[in-house]
């Protein structure tokens, strides 16, 4: 040891108390009561849902062959195709939470047969577009302009799978 450095002889657990903030004001707890009350939660696979059925944009995904895709329910399968891979569960984790209702099969064969990189590009274009009617896109400013994040991922040449990502 260092000389004068301090000798611990014994250990002793701290306890550690969560951190008191302050009161909230009863505006602001007024203010959250009715945003709740005004807009009701919903969960990210019922969005996705409720935009496929509006916008109709998983009509793009299909067989590279262009012939109808002879799967049960395409609307379902796509929009949890979608929801796992962009959420990155995967198919395994979304079929076991989906209660056999779907397999790992099934969606595994709608992510990697029936969705493309230029399909998924096709998608998106469908719901920027209905995005640009709404009046909120307008509130922002300049619909004509667009923030990315500039985030790089490192990828190799000849990836297979960073053709067929989400991402």
């Amino acid at each position: 040891m260092e000389a004068g450095a301090p000798v611990v002889t014994a250990l002793k657990q701290l306890p550690l108390t969560p951190r008191k903030g302050r009161d909230r004001r009863k505006s602001a707890q007024d203010l959250e009561a009715e945003v709740l009350r005004r807009l009701p939660e919903w969960s990210l696979l019922d969005v996705l849902a409720r935009t496929a059925y509006r916008i109709q944009w998983w009509r793009h995904f299909g067989p590279a062959s262009g012939s109808d895709p002879k799967i049960r329910d395409k609307l379902a399968r796509h929009v949890l195709t979608v929801f796992c891979y962009g959420t990155n569960a995967g198919p395994a984790q979304v079929a076991r939470h989906m209660r056999q209702k779907v397999s790992v099969h099934e969606l595994s064969l709608a992510g990697n047969q029936h969705i493309t990189a230029e399909k998924l590009d096709a998608a998106s274009a469908d719901v920027i577009d209905m995005f640009i009617q709404l009046d909120l896109a307008h509130v922002w400013g300049d619909v004509g302009k667009a923030g990315i994040d500039g985030s790089q991922y490192g990828t190799w040449e000849n990836n297979m799978l960073a053709g067929s990502h989400i991402r």
